[in-house]
């Protein structure tokens, strides 16, 4: 008999929460007041059936609560984190945030998804943020992966997508002159896309006009670098 009672516990808390929502539907969602206090009182009713934790987690998720979310870091798999880091730095004046990253462990093993993993490499200082006033400005992720020869060498069309697998589509830069930052490229040990015809320009509207270029790192990930020119 106790355990068919147990059993239409959440039946009835489930009940129970759904009128209480009926009880504030005229009050505003953004009132984190009501909100708090709902949540509280969903609780306190749910410590007494021994579902405190259900009955919370119900609570919140009737409250339409949004989840915050912020944009952190590129990440960018390399052969040799040294090299790369160091394109990076001489090509587009990016420092890097320490501490420098030395990774394993078995939480890594577990997170990548293969035995004795090591991870070597650092977070970059992306240009155009004020990183002195804000220390959670997104970075360039450079790492380098100990099983990354394997990932490397795969011929197939499709290579497995695993998170060491190397590269990303590409990212971008706006640049003062387009063709003045080709020429760093290249000068600094990096390539450009399409020899025939690099740097192209379109216009959005009467007053802009974009210039743009694909190059390629020292590894030959895509770079794709702008500029946006308006005439006032």
């Amino acid at each position: 008999m106790k355990q068919f009672k147990y059993k239409l516990y959440p039946f009835f808390l489930l009940s129970l929460i759904k009128k209480l929502k009926r009880c504030f539907k005229n009050i505003s969602k953004t009132n984190k007041m009501y909100k708090f206090f709902f949540v509280m009182l969903v609780h306190n009713y749910s410590t007494i059936l021994g579902l405190s934790k259900k009955g919370t987690l119900f609570a919140f998720f009737f409250c339409n609560k949004k989840m915050k979310v912020v944009f952190r870091h590129t990440n960018l798999v390399v052969k040799d984190w040294k090299k790369a880091s160091d394109f990076y730095s001489k090509v587009f004046g990016m420092s890097i945030v320490p501490p420098v990253r030395d990774l394993k462990g078995c939480w890594l093993d577990k997170g990548v998804g293969y035995k004795e993993a090591t991870i070597k490499g650092c977070h970059m200082r992306l240009p155009g943020f004020d990183h002195l006033s804000d220390k959670d400005c997104p970075t360039l992720e450079i790492f380098e992966y100990n099983n990354i020869t394997n990932s490397m060498n795969n011929k197939e069309s499709n290579p497995p997508k695993h998170v060491y697998r190397p590269g990303f589509g590409h990212i971008a830069f706006h640049v003062d002159n387009v063709m003045l930052a080709c020429e760093k490229v290249l000068k600094n040990g990096g390539s450009v896309l399409n020899e025939n015809s690099n740097i192209s320009s379109f216009s959005v509207n009467d007053k802009t006009t974009i210039t743009f270029a694909y190059v390629r790192d020292i590894e030959g990930n895509i770079i794709e670098l702008q500029n946006y020119k308006t005439i006032n």
